[in-house]
């Protein structure tokens, strides 16, 4: 897995400059895995993306959120893109990562 995120700064770079990125921020949102494997590999994910962001693509530690178990929930998400709209500018990059699986409710509908 660490191979596939090692990709990800090469993917990036050519469509935004880093000296671009330091002012720009990105959410990461780790749902539920329902399962201790699941649980493991969506944390392994969700810690490497926000690694490879503040690391290797040079955002600003404090512009990488990311919101995992518990903090997960609607309102959470909400307030975090409340607190994101107040800090960015209009010529800024914004990534959300939304990193899991869906669900479906009891008639069949698709939820993320």
């Amino acid at each position: 897995m660490r191979f596939r995120l090692l990709l990800l700064p090469l993917l990036l770079c050519p469509l935004f400059p880093i000296a671009a990125l330091a002012d720009s921020s990105a959410l990461i949102v780790q749902g539920p895995g329902g399962s201790d494997e699941y649980e493991k590999k969506f944390t392994k994910w969700s810690t490497g993306t926000r690694d490879v962001l503040v690391e290797d693509l040079g955002f600003a530690k404090d512009h990488v959120v990311l919101l995992a178990g518990d903090n997960s929930r609607k309102a959470n998400i909400e307030k975090a893109i409340e607190d994101f709209k107040k800090q960015i500018k209009p010529d800024d990059t914004f990534l959300l990562f939304l990193i899991g699986h869906g669900s479906f409710d009891e008639i069949g509908r698709a939820h993320v």
